[in-house]
């Protein structure tokens, strides 16, 4: 295991996928204003995010799951969208963790 998933694995997973969700807007943002490469940089860190979430030990009850959700968020933003997502429906999807996580937090 390497020093940035062990920082990671710390994490809850609310925090967790926060994190990707905001990668992945910037990716999307990026996207939209025809910024390909720098879409390209902040989708694979969004990428990256998800896969040590999906390989944190904490979350094995999720791993299912999880696997699906980066399935289908290659094919939103590198295949053919088979699913018909759109930014939005990914934006909502992720904003939720990123709303319990702040409530988590308002609550320590």
């Amino acid at each position: 295991m390497n020093i940035q998933a062990d920082r990671w694995f710390k994490r809850c997973i609310f925090e967790q996928l926060s994190n990707v969700g905001c990668e992945l807007d910037r990716a999307v943002r990026r996207r939209n204003k025809g910024e390909l490469e720098d879409s390209k940089i902040f989708f694979n860190i969004a990428l990256k995010f998800l896969q040590f979430t999906i390989d944190d030990p904490k979350h094995t009850v999720y791993r299912n799951e999880l696997i699906k959700v980066k399935h289908d968020l290659i094919d939103y933003f590198l295949g053919n969208n088979e699913n018909d997502t759109t930014d939005e429906q990914w934006y909502d999807y992720f904003m939720f963790f990123n709303y319990i996580y702040a409530l988590q937090k308002e609550n320590k």
